[in-house]
């Protein structure tokens, strides 16, 4: 919890989203379901501090090809939680994503 407190308050500069999620992604068993649903509560209170409001863009240093890449490895996964609560980030957040970013959230293949 310390911790938590610790990185949301660094996250006041809105810069560290990036390396902040891309750590937290890629050290997380994507085959964990309780360890996937913390991360995922992780990004969402990260992204209500560097966006807080709705029409908020993501800061332009982030990087979106590695969080898709992250986010369709877990939409791969057939366990229930982790899909809900991927979509349910989705969902949550989409407004943050806008122009190209939006399209490929959203792009089926």
């Amino acid at each position: 919890q310390k911790l938590t407190n610790r990185c949301s308050s660094f996250l006041v500069n809105s810069s560290l989203l990036n390396p902040f999620t891309k750590a937290t992604l890629f050290t997380t068993s994507a085959t964990n379901p309780m360890a996937v649903n913390h991360v995922l509560d992780l990004l969402d209170m990260w992204f209500n501090i560097t966006c807080p409001t709705m029409s908020a863009a993501i800061p332009d240093n982030f990087r979106f090809d590695e969080f898709y890449t992250a986010m369709q490895i877990l939409m791969i996964f057939e366990h229930f939680q982790m899909l809900l609560k991927t979509l349910w980030f989705f969902y949550t957040h989409c407004g943050h994503f806008y122009d190209r970013w939006r399209i490929k959230l959203f792009h089926s293949r």
